[in-house]
C-alpha cells in the first residue's frame, strides 16, 4: 500500500508591483546636499516627481530618467516654487505618461501649465451617450 502523500499546493503569484521604489517628503535642501547619493540610489529610472509647496501639491511630472529631470528642477522656473519632494521608480516606462496624466487630472497642481490628456478612448462616456 503507497501511503498518500500531501501535494504542494501552487503558490499564487504576487502581482508585480508599478512602483518599485520611491523617496517621499524630501526637503530641496537635502536634496541639494545630497543629491549624488540620491541620483545614484535612483539610477536610470523612469518615474513620477511630485514637488510640493510646504504642505500642497505644486507641480507633477514624469521623467524616463528621473536623476537628470529632478536635478533640472533645482534651476528652472519652479525653483522658488517648491519647498519638498516625492518620487517614485515605477517598473515600465510605458505607464509614465498615463499616472502622470492621472495624477494631474485629479490634483490639478498650480504648476502644472498643461492638462495631458489621457490615452483611453473615452468609450464610457460614448456608451452613456448612447443610453
Amino acid at each position: 500500500m503507497v501511503a498518500n502523500k500531501a501535494v504542494p499546493r501552487a503558490k499564487k503569484s504576487e502581482p508585480r508591483s508599478l512602483v518599485i521604489d520611491r523617496f517621499e517628503n524630501v526637503s530641496k535642501d537635502v536634496f541639494k546636499k545630497y543629491y549624488p547619493l540620491i541620483t545614484d540610489l535612483i539610477g536610470s529610472s523612469p518615474g513620477i516627481y511630485a514637488l510640493y509647496d510646504e504642505i500642497e501639491l505644486y507641480y507633477v511630472g514624469k521623467s524616463v530618467d528621473l536623476r537628470s529631470r529632478v536635478r533640472h528642477h533645482l534651476r528652472d522656473r519652479h525653483l522658488a516654487s517648491w519647498t519638498h519632494f516625492s518620487l517614485y521608480l515605477v517598473r515600465k516606462e510605458a505607464h509614465i505618461h498615463e499616472i502622470e496624466s492621472l495624477l494631474i487630472r485629479i490634483a490639478n497642481p498650480k504648476g502644472n501649465r498643461v492638462v495631458p490628456k489621457g490615452q483611453s478612448r473615452g468609450n464610457l462616456v460614448k456608451k452613456l451617450k448612447t443610453l
